[in-house]
């Protein structure tokens, strides 16, 4: 194995790794608490190559779902994906992805804004949608 086939398989787990730590740094407000998780995806992503970017996020996606107590405040197993904060969760992967192809210098500043604009787009729309099926859960449970 050469040197830069064995940094790109251990890159990515160095990302998962520094979402993991700063995921618990929290301020707990209402259902969804503020924590550095989200910051941790886009700087991570800002630092790695799309594909490694992606593959931390989905990566510390299955550490938590398997159970390891990754997510905010120490949570981790399956019930994560079916709370309010699921649509965070779910859309880390493509916020990497997206993240990771704009932050390269050769990009021109117009697809960024274009680009930018359709993200924010779409993951409003996805994390709505996760709040309402979280809600609509909710309800069945009750």
């Amino acid at each position: 194995m050469t040197q830069n086939r064995t940094l790109s398989l251990i890159l990515p787990a160095f990302g998962a790794a520094i979402i993991a730590a700063l995921a618990q740094i929290i301020i707990p407000i209402g259902a969804v608490p503020i924590t550095l998780q989200t910051f941790a995806v886009g700087l991570v992503a800002t630092i790695l190559k799309p594909r490694e970017a992606t593959l931390a996020a989905t990566l510390y996606l299955i550490l938590g779902a398997i159970g390891l107590p990754v997510f905010a405040g120490g949570g981790g197993g399956l019930q994560a994906f079916f709370g309010p904060s699921a649509g965070y969760l779910l859309a880390y992967p493509f916020f990497a992805f997206v993240t990771s192809k704009l932050t390269h210098a050769e990009t021109p500043i117009w697809k960024i804004f274009v680009a930018l604009f359709w993200v924010m787009h779409l993951f409003l729309s996805v994390v709505s949608s996760a709040c309402t099926f979280s809600e609509r859960w909710a309800g069945l449970q009750l």
